[in-house]
């Protein structure tokens, strides 16, 4: 069994025997936004493909550049129980071609960081691989759930943010206390009106990577908004992702009663 973390680094089957929880739980620290949840169930993956694994499946935590947050790709049963399959994993397919030793096998890849569904090429030259015994998980999380059913809406209609942001107009109280490096006294209307800015600019719910460049800009103007970490805005985006999600929970209640009547 072979776990890819990152750009060439692989942890074989021997290392996971003889490895440290810790040695790889930093992965699901806040940071990178994955829930307790999230993270159970990456161990029970292991726990599970360690012992019986005999299809050589691959676990992938990867990232589209060294700067953007990992996504969690985690092989599970076709007939998850505890949340909600967006996409299932596919056994590539492959081909031999006369002309060389070597064979390509291409499948369907979903990039949470991208807005078009894309067929990628790997290949092969192992004499082992057969046509079922590499599999690319592409499960999404439910972080991402609402994002893939609003995939192709959000392409045409949605404002996206990216770094630098054009942060706005705060209030006096809360720009006071950014430039005196005392923002948690104004913590609970920084958030507020970081809200009520992005429903202006976005008509849906921002992606991951747009919390991360508003995090970002904010931070890096205003330190004082940051946490201990190795991403210290991802406090900030938590908050604003909970914020926004309860206006979006009020609005939606609001609109049902109104229909009702």
């Amino acid at each position: 069994m072979c776990l890819f973390l990152t750009t060439g680094q692989y942890i074989n089957d021997d290392d996971l025997q003889t490895m440290d929880r810790d040695d790889i739980e930093h992965l699901f620290k806040n940071e990178y936004g994955f829930t307790f949840g999230d993270r159970k169930r990456f161990w029970n993956a292991i726990k599970k493909f360690q012992s019986v694994n005999k299809k050589n499946d691959i676990i992938y935590v990867e990232t589209q550049t060294h700067n953007e947050t990992p996504d969690l790709y985690e092989i599970i049963d076709d007939e998850p129980t505890d949340y909600q399959l967006t996409q299932h994993y596919r056994p590539l397919s492959v081909s031999p071609l006369p002309s060389s030793p070597k064979r390509l096998s291409s499948t369907t890849v979903y990039d949470h960081f991208d807005d078009e569904i894309e067929t990628s090429t790997v290949e092969d030259s192992s004499s082992e691989n057969n046509d079922d015994n590499l599999r690319r998980a592409t499960t999404s999380l439910p972080v991402y759930d609402q994002f893939a059913k609003q995939l192709r809406r959000r392409k045409d209609e949605n404002f996206i943010f990216e770094y630098p942001v054009e942060l706005p107009l705060f209030s006096a109280n809360v720009q006071k206390a950014l430039e005196a490096n005392n923002i948690q006294e104004e913590w609970s209307t920084l958030i507020k009106e970081l809200a009520q800015w992005i429903g202006v600019k976005a008509k849906n719910p921002p992606k991951k990577c747009e919390y991360q460049a508003i995090g970002q800009t904010l931070f890096k103007l205003y330190p004082c908004t940051g946490r201990d970490g190795f991403r210290p805005w991802s406090y900030l985006c938590k908050c604003l992702t909970t914020d926004l999600r309860k206006d979006r929970l009020k609005n939606k209640k609001l609109t049902t009663e109104q229909n009702a009547n």
